[in-house]
């Protein structure tokens, strides 16, 4: 799938809704058109195609701030990817341990001891990805437009090394 476009997650009544955003730049930010905007038509599609399911949000791609713009959802996570590749990683050791067992227990109990055994169910193996809510990274991207205005301000009375440094620091 491409970046961009929408991922459902599911279980039996558990759905997660997952955008991804993958193709975004270290400097960049989620903005209200393309990125957030767009979380409630999208919530609103999967509502009326899974009647009586709960729907939780979130974008998988970089840490990154959100637009002042934006007015995100309060239950809307930013997951980075990094996250899956170790979520993956315990689903290859899990297929692993099945595959090498040597007890005489059928497949689905093997298979549902190491999904518990390693954090694999469902929603725990979600709920436990490190995340950022995208209302925290609106007021941080706030915050630091205040700080950079401020600094604008007083650049003259703020030394040179000083400003290059804090440049470095804030990316």
């Amino acid at each position: 799938m491409g970046a961009g476009c929408l991922v459902a997650i599911w279980t039996i009544e558990i759905r997660r809704g997952a955008r991804s955003k993958t193709n975004k730049k270290p400097d960049s930010q989620y903005q209200k058109k393309d990125d957030i905007g767009q979380f409630p038509d999208h919530l609103v599609y999967l509502i009326k195609k899974y009647p009586g399911e709960t729907f939780f949000q979130a974008i998988v791609g970089r840490t990154l701030p959100v637009s002042n713009e934006s007015n995100p959802p309060d239950d809307l996570r930013v997951v980075p990817l990094e996250s899956f590749h170790e979520l993956l990683g315990r689903v290859e050791q899990m297929y692993n341990f099945i595959e090498s067992s040597t007890d005489s227990d059928p497949v689905a109990v093997k298979a549902e001891r190491w999904l518990q055994a390693l954090g694999l169910s469902w929603p725990q193996c979600f709920d436990s990805l490190p995340f950022k809510m995208a209302t925290d990274l609106k007021k941080v991207d706030a915050a630091w437009r205040e700080i950079e205005r401020h600094l604008s301000i007083h650049r003259t009375s703020i030394p040179r090394h000083t400003r290059s440094r804090f440049s470095r620091w804030r990316t």
